[in-house]
């Protein structure tokens, strides 16, 4: 789903403290911090950090432009690993931003047979990143840095596009497709 602004609140922000976008695609928080940093997805202006603190935003599109200048400018989904990497899902594949240094690493980048948007990013109570797609479910492994396709079981299409991840109690993987 996507979050379209009022006339007059789109224009307060972006004059005011520098939204550079009308449509914001995904926001995220991480759910066990205290900071007070709201990461936002635009479909057309990148990505942005949204500080309550200082009231304002900033710009991250500079940093997806290092290595894929196309995927820069939409933004579907957010993931916050831990305090190292932020993950960011564009129309390119995915990029992985160090936090520290601000270097980029893209995987499934346009023009290779692997490229899909993801909507859905998760880590599992096991420390495992699951990503979701329209080419299905990816599992990625930190050590390789590479991707794993997942057979989604009792699915009519068992790679059908996944667009939520969460598990239950048990630990169980839950998929929306």
């Amino acid at each position: 789903n996507e979050f379209q602004l009022n006339d007059s609140l789109q224009e307060d922000l972006k004059v005011s403290y520098g939204l550079k976008s009308n449509y914001i695609s995904y926001i995220y928080q991480e759910p066990d911090n205290n900071s007070d940093v709201v990461m936002l997805g635009t479909r057309d202006a990148g990505l942005f950090f949204y500080s309550n603190y200082k009231n304002n935003f900033k710009h991250y599109e500079s940093i997806l432009l290092q290595n894929n200048p196309a995927s820069a400018a939409s933004v579907f989904s957010i993931f916050q690993q831990d305090d190292n990497y932020l993950w960011a899902s564009t129309y390119n594949g995915l990029s992985r931003i160090n936090l520290k240094n601000n270097s980029v690493k893209n995987f499934f980048t346009s023009g290779t047979k692997t490229s899909q948007l993801f909507q859905a990013i998760f880590q599992d109570s096991k420390g495992n990143i699951w990503f979701g797609g329209e080419n299905g479910l990816f599992l990625y492994n930190s050590k390789t840095e590479s991707f794993s396709s997942v057979a989604i079981n009792n699915a009519p299409n068992p790679h059908a596009e996944v667009i939520r991840i969460t598990e239950d109690e048990q630990g169980k993987l839950v998929v929306a497709t």
